[in-house]
């Protein structure tokens, strides 16, 4: 990740897994302090500080959907083609997808919207 890229929000672990927002990247990466933390329920002891583990980025919130985009209808984007996003199984916390299939989410995403504004 880099600083100024945009980053979706996913949520995988719960009744309906889907993208519910969208925010940038504000810092480069940096040692996740928690995993150095005793107390933390993070804590790593095989991670170290010169050779770090866990990274973590500075994000800044852009915005959430007011209607989620939620994984079966990313999954029924033909032209999305293979990601770790709509592999079977596959829990990633981070997972690049290319500037095709941002393009692809973000058309759809606004075809939701209005969608939504048709509805009212």
């Amino acid at each position: 990740m880099q600083i100024n890229d945009i980053a979706y929000f996913y949520h995988s672990n719960c009744p309906a897994p889907g993208i519910y927002g969208k925010m940038k990247i504000s810092s480069d990466s940096y040692a996740d302090p928690t995993a150095f933390d005793k107390s933390s329920s993070y804590f790593d002891a095989k991670s170290d500080k010169s050779k770090p583990r866990w990274l973590s980025v500075d994000v800044e919130y852009l915005c959430k959907f007011k209607v989620p985009l939620l994984l079966p209808e990313i999954k029924a984007i033909s032209d999305f083609g293979s990601s770790p996003l709509t592999a079977k199984g596959n829990r990633l916390s981070v997972i690049p997808i290319t500037e095709t299939q941002s393009e692809l989410l973000e058309r759809l995403l606004e075809k939701k919207k209005e969608e939504e504004l048709d509805k009212k």
